[in-house]
């Protein structure tokens, strides 16, 4: 099973790095990524949208806090937990860059009060077994060669009867010949097209991102059964496909029967998953606190878990001994050997 190199890892700090610099800073770099107003324009649309999606949720009597948000970078959805909806929980991303950004966005969309951020590895999710009742991405689980690794931390971790949501994955287009590609950044991709480009371009365009020239993943060619396979082990599965040309087609991933046609269409066209997971069993009437739900990574990576102990601004693993700081509001909590990879020259 094809893991995230070490390499993938780093090209993701750096390009988060230089596109904080560019978003925060306003410096000129990344010259085809959103400019500062345009990337809070955009986070603004993403941000009602996951209002209103949890939301959705609350009313179906999903437990939302404490949460977990896997690839959470600039805080943007965890600000509208915390704040919007107060639910309480960890925004996690392996960008410190991304996490620090989140005071700035806070302070942008007139917020109150922050997630509890941690720089981590969703390969070694830094918390305890059956613990967290609520674990939700968007657009995260496709920069791994293979997500179900990750799939399988989030289900390691959920409470028995917690929930997993995600949205805005890719799924594999098996009708495709790519003939000619372009930037997603382009202008032209974005400007209005006529019925017959586009669906030109949905079999013939292939579309590259600025990400996979600094060697982020990409992997936008998942296969159906990939997917599937993935979330075979909840109890509980809601998993629609989706595509798009002129109208969205959809179908059920687990249930392609219900519409066959619609089924084999998304096959052909590919398109996004988005899907509600729920784990097997009933949700634990007390709740951990957020600080006891924490264990030590470099012990994880070695298959056991051990507590980790709040002191001053570090937290100290009560087996190996090992020191997480926080700095800048962000605790670090990687396993020490990618720690001093990702992040040589800090934190100390």
């Amino acid at each position: 099973m094809e893991k995230q190199s070490i390499q993938s890892k780093k090209a993701e700090i750096k390009f988060r790095e230089k596109l904080t610099r560019r978003q925060v800073n306003g410096e000129e770099v990344l010259g085809r990524r959103l400019d500062p107003k345009g990337i809070i324009d955009l986070l603004t649309k993403r941000m009602e949208k996951t209002y209103w999606q949890m939301v959705t949720l609350k009313k179906k009597g999903v437990t939302l806090s404490p949460y977990i948000e896997i690839g959470a970078e600039r805080g943007q959805r965890a600000l509208v937990m915390e704040n919007d909806l107060n639910a309480p929980g960890f925004a996690v991303d392996i960008s410190f860059h991304s996490l620090k950004s989140c005071d700035y966005y806070k302070k942008v969309f007139g917020k109150q009060e922050n997630p509890f951020r941690i720089c981590c590895d969703a390969n070694f999710l830094p918390f305890k077994t059956n613990s967290i009742p609520f674990i939700f991405c968007y657009e995260t689980l496709h920069h791994f060669p293979n997500h179900i690794p990750i799939v399988k931390e989030v289900y390691r971790v959920l409470s028995p009867g917690g929930n997993f949501f995600f949205d805005e994955e890719p799924f594999k287009q098996h009708l495709k010949f790519p003939l000619y590609k372009r930037h997603t950044c382009s202008v032209s991709y974005h400007s209005k097209k006529s019925i017959f480009r586009i669906i030109v371009d949905r079999i013939f365009l292939k579309i590259y991102c600025e990400e996979e020239d600094y060697g982020i993943v990409e992997n936008n060619d998942i296969e159906i059964n990939t997917w599937r396979k993935s979330l075979e082990k909840f109890q509980k599965k809601d998993v629609k496909l989706r595509s798009w040309v002129i109208i969205k087609i959809e179908s059920d991933l687990f249930n392609p029967g219900k519409n066959p046609l619609f089924y084999i269409i998304n096959y052909m066209l590919g398109g996004n998953v988005k899907g509600f997971c729920q784990k097997s069993g009933s949700l634990p009437t007390k709740k951990l606190s957020m600080s006891d739900v924490l264990i030590c990574p470099s012990c994880l990576k070695l298959g056991k878990e051990s507590d980790l102990l709040k002191s001053n601004h570090k937290y100290v693993c009560q087996s190996c001994g090992k020191q997480y700081p926080s700095k800048e509001n962000v605790l670090f909590l990687l396993p020490y050997d990618e720690m001093r990879e990702l992040y040589p020259s800090f934190p100390s």
